[in-house]
């Protein structure tokens, strides 16, 4: 299994820092010893600190890149829409035989499997009331999207007009935010088995919302 860097070290406070960039799962540090036999030579001689995933094994530090990431942050903060900046914490994240986005259907409705919400213990007494059979909205943040795209073919579609990305469901675009609607098939404590769903192993839960109306019938 190959190495993964370990972005931003001085930025760990944030949530998105401390997980996975391969499956999302948490950072632990780890002992240099216990990781030698992957480590590059270079790495071996110039680092002393490392961390690695609890749930897939990849291996983090802070390589020669960080300093470019941090311009970059710097650079994109600078470019901020308001003065003010808005933290999301997860409640809970998607455990999903869907591993790959590239894979994975485009809707729920296309072929998506049912999955397992895991609902953090430190909000499940919020699911009070959430049962088998319901139908409820689950809100994502759609991790691996690029947050960048503003107009595009629909789809992806060259066939298709350009448009702008608010007149379209791409998961692309400056604050990735995911709507599924789905079905409650079981509950278990904090879990919640639902589907269909196309979101893949490791999505960001950021909430859940009873279905009121119909208006988001196809």
């Amino acid at each position: 299994m190959g190495q993964t860097r370990q972005p931003l070290g001085d930025c760990r406070r944030h949530i998105w820092l401390k997980r996975c960039l391969h499956c999302n799962g948490l950072l632990r540090p780890v002992n240099k010893a216990a990781v030698l036999d992957r480590l590059e030579p270079k790495t071996k001689l110039y680092y002393d600190e490392f961390q690695q995933c609890g749930s897939c094994g990849q291996v983090y530090w802070r390589g020669s890149h960080v300093g470019e990431l941090e311009r970059l942050v710097a650079e994109v903060q600078s470019r901020r829409m308001t003065n003010e900046s808005y933290w999301l914490q997860p409640i809970g994240f998607i455990r999903s035989s869907l591993t790959d986005r590239r894979t994975a259907p485009n809707r729920g409705s296309e072929g998506a499997r049912d999955a397992w919400l895991e609902v953090d213990e430190a909000v499940a007494v919020g699911l009070e009331g959430v049962v088998g059979g319901d139908e409820i909205i689950i809100i994502t943040w759609l991790h691996q999207s690029r947050r960048d795209v503003l107009r595009l073919h629909p789809q992806w579609n060259e066939a298709n007009p350009v448009t702008g990305v608010f007149n379209t469901g791409s998961p692309g675009r400056p604050n990735p935010l995911g709507l599924h609607r789905v079905y409650v098939r079981e509950r278990a404590d904090n879990r919640l088995r639902i589907g269909p769903i196309e979101a893949i192993d490791g999505t960001p839960v950021v909430d859940i919302k009873p279905v009121l109306s119909d208006m988001f019938d196809d």
